[in-house]
């Protein structure tokens, strides 16, 4: 399952969530398997899993929460199209391969 990660900036990278695994996200390099540079992220924020063709979110006990569709949860099942948010960041869940040129593309085009 791949998650699109936008930061306060636009800035916006897909990550990638084998079946059985779990991700990390958080401001602590040593900690977490991606690392969220937003001064509203936690160092260790919430954990993100896939497992059966199931996906959720953890919140890690982070200061400011963490929220799909704009409710704070503390553990939350995850469908194609929810957005979770972290600080001032969103992740958006997606069934399908996002284009990663085209992702990289739109992230660092000029304004119109």
């Amino acid at each position: 399952m791949q998650f699109v990660i936008c930061n306060p900036n636009g800035r916006k990278a897909p990550v990638n969530v084998e079946q059985g695994r779990d991700i990390i996200l958080g401001r602590d390099s040593d900690s977490c398997h991606v690392v969220v540079l937003d001064p509203g992220v936690s160092q260790r924020h919430c954990k993100l899993s896939v497992d059966g063709g199931w996906a959720w979110v953890d919140d890690l006990g982070s200061s400011n929460g963490t929220f799909v569709n704009g409710r704070k949860v503390q553990i939350a099942p995850l469908g194609d199209g929810d957005v979770i948010r972290i600080g001032a960041s969103e992740i958006q869940v997606s069934h399908e391969d996002v284009d990663v040129l085209g992702l990289w593309e739109s992230s660092v085009a000029p304004p119109a």
